[in-house]
């Protein structure tokens, strides 16, 4: 399991060194398939994982791509924290 980019292989620190302004941008974690089980019942712990390795727990969202379950939710939630003033400046 990929763990949006805190662990390698999927660190984003060779990405930030070749352009450091992606370090300013803000970072959001969507914890996929949700609708299924064995996804489902585990949300509570990889977020726990997520939090503990210094992820934001505000910027975690459980979503469903199939039933679009939790997406709604966290396009609402980035829109009204404002992603300018969150620290995301477009290219």
């Amino acid at each position: 399991m990929c763990l949006a980019a805190l662990t390698p292989p999927c660190s984003s620190a060779p990405r930030v060194a070749q352009q450091p302004r992606l370090a300013l941008r803000m970072q959001v974690i969507a914890y996929n398939k949700i609708d299924l089980p064995d996804s489902g019942e585990f949300w509570e712990d990889v977020r726990e994982e997520l939090v503990a390795k210094g992820a934001n727990p505000d910027n975690i969202y459980p979503v469903s791509a199939a039933t679009g379950q939790g997406v709604t939710v966290s396009v609402r939630r980035r829109r009204l924290a404002g992603l300018n003033s969150a620290g995301f400046y477009p290219a």
